[in-house]
């Protein structure tokens, strides 16, 4: 996991937006309260918090990206991943290469997970972002999009590995 000197998000910030939600004010104001939640969350999807305003605004504006709407999204998305069981088997009939960008400090998917898609997959490899999160395309965009680039032009990038062992 990302073993984050401090917690993230902030303890306080998110008792309080917890008490707003069980209060009824993300259903009642569901885009101020999207906004609150955007100040306090982004900082999960960082690994350097001076990074945060590198994420813009947030996306507050579309209604679709309110908590009170999206939670409904995840929940069913997040559903659905959970019920998938892929055999180690399977993966290895995936005959393309596939190339997985992974921060070690991400918090929605630990690192050792993007590890273990590039070990699995037959021609699998690995870019790591030291210190990027799940967003580490908007941190450290000059290490993931030339990657990206480098395998869409059908060449590994330098950086990429082959994992071989946990």
């Amino acid at each position: 996991m990302a073993n984050d000197r401090d917690q993230v998000p902030d303890p306080k910030a998110w008792k309080e937006l917890q008490q707003l939600r069980k209060n009824g004010y993300a259903e009642a104001h569901p885009k101020e309260f999207c906004a609150k939640d955007w100040g306090v969350m982004r900082f999960m999807l960082i690994g350097d918090p001076v990074n945060v305003n590198k994420l813009g605004k947030g996306l507050c504006d579309m209604p679709n990206e309110w908590p009170v709407n999206l939670d409904k999204h995840f929940q069913y998305a997040f559903t659905s991943v959970q019920k998938l069981d892929i055999p180690k088997e399977d993966l290895k009939k995936v005959t393309m290469p596939v190339l997985t960008v992974h921060g070690t400090k991400d918090r929605n998917a630990p690192y050792g997970s993007g590890k273990e898609w590039a070990r699995n997959l037959p021609d699998g490899r690995l870019v790591t972002i030291r210190g990027g999160a799940n967003q580490s395309f908007v941190e450290y965009p000059e290490q993931v999009f030339p990657a990206i680039r480098t395998f869409m032009q059908g060449k590994w990038p330098e950086q990429a590995e082959k994992v071989n062992s946990q």
